[in-house]
């Protein structure tokens, strides 16, 4: 009743915010602190009702508050047609990411229900809402403030229930009714040896843990974000106290990490490392990983306990049962992808809703999944939006002048380049505690890039004067 009670009081908060006082901003904040426990909020609002009614209720308040963001901002200007904005290629690349998108909900194209289509282009425009927002909505330092501090309170919180989880041996979602509610609600069966589902659980029965995500690998990206935020505002800050706050912050979240058994994940922090390590000219940083690479391979190879060793050994070589999982799905989307070059349609691979199972193609690489429903094109375009991203966010990180403007630029750069190694084994983009965050933080890290760039032309204007 506790967590309903939350869910209600942030969904209520957040709509006082956005529509009454008129600060879309909120919407920010709404899925900071609602997002990661969406899932076990709805199983636990159905397990308590037994009835979809109140699930529907916070299933859709995103929707709701989003709308109403979107429109407290555009007829909340005094001239709401009078709009003006520099655009950059990033903005070009969306519209045409979810035009595209749009031709494929609208046109008899692949064996999906419009319905289903119409659903999985609306979440494809959530994200596109949220980096509108993030373009035009400025952040004042102190909200900043309170959107990385929601960041970290979700890492405490997380920490605390996988703590729980592994000293009982106990899934959370096992006491939260999630396997009803998929079953009832979602029409997905229990699959696994634990009455969950197979993500719960890692080669020879070994339990992964989610926290109050949707699943480990949701948990396991939600902890690279963290890792993140908190290395930037550690090289933000000054004094040795708050520094050291962020190293155990930091510390708490590779013990998630740990808890969530992700292979995925610490292949995708390695990434953001090396970004971060570039981006700061720490070589020493770089020599020092590589030789820790050297180390423990050796370890695995000549001290390790032998179940450690095949563990590495199956992993490298894709033979474990999950790797073979995630091959098995590959190749039959790389098949319909390479069969329907120009798209397959709409709605028919991934896991988000809107998919009918029964139709799903592969789901499990996020870069194959819009192969499949996009086709070649629409991959193109995708791939361009990613890099584009960390492309714009770099430039507006190394632009900027405070330590302020620096953080979201940074914070999303080494964030997207981290997720490239883990949208190869998920669909990154269905999870909301991070794709709506950094889609957001993509249009900010934009619009601080435009205005760095228009006040240097400036600076550069009046000096040759």
């Amino acid at each position: 009743m506790l967590v309903l009670t939350y869910g209600v009081g942030v969904i209520l908060y957040c709509f006082n915010k956005i529509v009454v006082q008129g600060k879309p901003e909120y919407l920010l904040l709404f899925f900071c602190l609602f997002a990661p426990a969406y899932t076990t909020i709805l199983s636990l609002a159905y397990q308590l009702s037994g009835t979809p009614l109140l699930v529907a209720f916070f299933k859709y308040a995103k929707e709701v508050l989003t709308l109403g963001a979107l429109a407290v901002f555009v007829f909340g200007r005094r001239k709401p047609l009078d709009y003006g904005v520099r655009m950059y290629s990033l903005d070009y690349a969306i519209m045409v990411f979810l035009a595209l998108a749009l031709v494929f909900a609208l046109m008899p194209i692949g064996p999906s229900s419009f319905v289903n289509k119409a659903v999985y282009f609306k979440n494809l425009l959530l994200l596109g809402i949220m980096y509108f927002l993030g373009r035009n909505i400025k952040l004042s330092y102190d909200f900043q403030k309170k959107i990385f501090n929601a960041i970290l309170a979700t890492l405490v919180l997380a920490f605390i229930v996988t703590g729980f989880e592994k000293l009982t041996n106990t899934h959370f979602q096992s006491i939260i009714g999630y396997s009803a509610y998929n079953q009832d609600i979602m029409d997905i069966e229990p699959t696994g040896n634990y009455g969950l589902q197979w993500t719960f659980e890692a080669a020879g029965g070994v339990k992964r843990f989610a926290a109050f995500f949707h699943s480990p690998l949701a948990l396991a990206s939600s902890m690279l974000l963290t890792l993140i935020v908190a290395f930037a505002l550690f090289t933000s800050v000054k004094y040795r106290l708050n520094k050291l706050k962020y190293l155990l912050l930091m510390l708490l979240a590779v013990m998630c990490l740990i808890f969530a058994y992700s292979r995925a994940a610490i292949g995708g922090i390695f990434l953001a490392g090396v970004f971060l390590a570039f981006t700061f000219g720490y070589r020493k940083l770089i020599y020092t990983g590589l030789l820790s690479l050297l180390v423990f391979w050796l370890y695995v190879v000549f001290l390790a306990p032998e179940d450690v060793r095949y563990y590495v050994f199956d992993t490298i070589s894709f033979s474990d049962s999950s790797s073979l999982g995630h091959i098995a799905e590959w190749i039959e989307g790389i098949e319909t992808a390479t069969q329907n070059p120009l798209g397959y349609g709409l709605a028919t691979s991934g896991n988000v809703g809107g998919v009918d199972e029964d139709l799903q193609v592969g789901g499990e690489n996020q870069y194959i999944i819009f192969a499949v429903q996009l086709g070649i094109p629409g991959l193109i375009v995708y791939l361009s939006v990613i890099f584009l991203t960390i492309s714009v966010s770099l430039r507006a990180y190394r632009m900027s002048d405070t330590r302020q403007d620096k953080l979201i630029p940074l914070i999303t750069a080494s964030f997207k380049f981290g997720l490239l190694f883990l949208m190869m084994f998920s669909n990154t983009e269905n999870y909301g505690n991070i794709s709506y965050l950094i889609w957001w933080f993509a249009g900010t890290s934009v619009a601080i890039y435009s205005t760095a760039k228009y006040d240097s032309s400036l600076k550069f204007k009046y000096a040759t004067n």
